[in-house]
């Protein structure tokens, strides 16, 4: 089996290598981040750029996310979830606060 380098690079200000390291690492986590094209350098040299970005296809996958607090208090995101069904069982899991599923869309004008 070959053995690949891969490289992701990011430009990011930051008070810390420790701050860059972990803004750095907040976007890889984001399930919705755009920051997903790797550099991929074969044992010859070669290198082959592939883009995992297509957002369309993970709202595609995983298009449920759970909403919880509220408009005054603050509103968090959840998620994604497969199912509705996987976000409601989320949702009845968060104590003491209102909780709202909801499917995202694909809205073209």
């Amino acid at each position: 089996m070959p053995t690949y380098k891969v490289k992701w690079e990011i430009e990011l200000d930051a008070d810390s290598p420790q701050a860059a390291a972990d803004q750095a690492l907040e976007i890889q986590r984001d399930w919705m981040s755009i920051a997903t094209n790797f550099s991929v350098i074969e044992a010859s040299g070669r290198v082959v750029e592939k883009n995992h970005g297509d957002i369309e296809a993970k709202a595609h996958e995983r298009p449920y996310i759970l909403i919880t607090g509220s408009p005054i208090d603050g509103l968090f995101f959840h998620g994604p979830y497969a199912t509705a069904e996987e976000a409601n069982r989320d949702g009845e899991d968060v104590a003491d606060t209102e909780w709202w599923a909801t499917q995202l869309t694909n809205i073209q004008e």
